[in-house]
């Protein structure tokens, strides 16, 4: 079965389990690991999943991938010494 997107995120950035992802000190180098990733190599529905798991599900979900996509790659903070 072909990972979803959260999951290649996250092995990407070599977390032991998914909520790992949404560590404050993982959260730098979240935009590294989205720009690996075609945005339209996953459907839009995941992508906006992937926006409402690290981001909460206040933010409005977004039109298309390469918006999603953009969102996930904002800077957040300086990178950290360390990943998962």
């Amino acid at each position: 079965m072909p990972k979803d997107l959260l999951e290649e995120l996250a092995d990407s950035l070599h977390c032991t389990y998914l909520s790992d992802l949404r560590r404050a000190d993982l959260r730098a180098f979240l935009p590294e690991a989205v720009a690996r990733v075609s945005a339209h190599t996953y459907p839009l529905r995941e992508w906006n999943d992937a926006v409402a798991y690290l981001f909460g599900e206040d933010v409005e979900p977004f039109d298309d991938s390469e918006q999603a996509k953009a969102f996930l790659q904002r800077p957040s903070s300086p990178p950290p010494k360390t990943q998962c």
